[in-house]
């Protein structure tokens, strides 16, 4: 995978206040026990997410995925290893910067 939800995660970290990021480590505990502390741990990161849409995560893709945006256009330049499939498991951001 050129990305994994571990990068997605880091690049959104970026993105975020270091306040918002303080309360996410403190009330990192009491999401073992509690689904609603997992809701709002999460909170912080979805309105970054939402908020930057597609050109940020295209951000982080590129930020975080370039070693392995290189490796794989290196496979596909390779005509001996045509021909190619690729596909993404978890939707379509990925394989589709490949595509373009």
């Amino acid at each position: 995978s050129i990305m994994n939800e571990l990068k997605y995660v880091r690049g959104t970290l970026s993105k975020l206040r270091k306040r918002d990021v303080v309360k996410t480590i403190l009330r990192s505990p009491s999401t073992i026990i509690s689904k609603k502390a997992r809701e709002t741990i999460k909170k912080p990161f979805l309105d970054e997410i939402n908020g930057g849409g597609l050109p940020m995560l295209n951000q982080i893709l590129l930020r975080f995925g370039a070693p392995g945006i290189k490796y794989v256009l290196d496979l596909i330049s390779d005509e001996t290893r045509h021909p190619v499939a690729f596909y993404c498991t978890a939707g379509k951001d990925r394989t589709g910067m490949i595509a373009a």
